[in-house]
């Protein structure tokens, strides 16, 4: 059987939910990745970064717009070790308009 990854990144504190701003003590997309890993036969991986984003949304987003102008690749905690036993990977991220592409392409 083909063995399936989810990789998410994901940022809790204060965020976009319900049409503004609130404090959500999980991300959005750690929420969405943990469901659809109990629905697929998956293992589960959190792309975590050393240097951690502020918990004000505002100067959240601004610093990883930064990033992405910069082409910054921040550094991760923690890499998949055997990325070549999974036949499927499934990425889970917030929007890319907010900046975060920087880091998944590390």
């Amino acid at each position: 059987m083909a063995k399936t990854l989810i990789a998410y990144f994901s940022h809790a504190g204060q965020n976009y939910t319900h049409g503004g701003i609130g404090y959500l003590e999980v991300g959005n997309t750690e929420v969405v990745a943990k469901k659809l890993h109990k629905l697929v036969d998956s293992d589960l991986f959190y792309i975590d970064t050393v240097k951690k984003y502020l918990d004000d949304h505002m100067e959240k987003i601004a610093a990883a717009k930064k990033e992405y102008e910069e082409n910054a690749r921040p550094v991760l905690t923690a890499k998949v070790e055997n990325m070549d036993e999974y036949e499927n990977v499934i990425l889970a991220f917030p929007n890319m308009e907010q900046g975060f592409d920087c880091v998944l392409c590390v």
